[in-house]
């Protein structure tokens, strides 16, 4: 509990540190909880097709915004190229992993 609470801080006062950052972290947000609500038309639109009395031609004109909604969600949050360039090759990406990993190990293996 102690850790997630300096963990909070310190991610709180990163962004603060870093305004770009902050900026960031809003666009990913706003991106979300645009997926999640595409989501949650997209199962209206799974229920719709089911129902027999829904007329095509709406379906596909429900269809047809959600593609928009879906193209304007993804240019939110838009990652660079150097981002993708930067995360390297997979062998790079496996010791990443593996670092994250043992530091978890560590700290769990301290507080057991």
């Amino acid at each position: 509990m102690i850790i997630a609470v300096l963990l909070h801080g310190a991610g709180n006062l990163f962004i603060k540190a870093f305004p770009s950052m902050r900026a960031r972290a809003n666009e990913h947000n706003k991106a979300a909880a645009k997926w999640q609500k595409m989501q949650e038309k997209m199962k209206t639109l799974r229920w719709c097709l089911e129902d027999p009395t829904v007329e095509i031609s709406k379906i596909h004109e429900w269809y047809e915004k959600l593609i928009v909604e879906r193209e304007e969600t993804c240019n939110i949050a838009n990652i660079p190229q150097k981002k993708y360039e930067k995360a390297g090759t997979l062998e790079l990406v496996k010791k990443r992993i593996k670092e994250r990993r043992d530091l978890y190990l560590g700290v769990r293996g301290v507080y057991e």
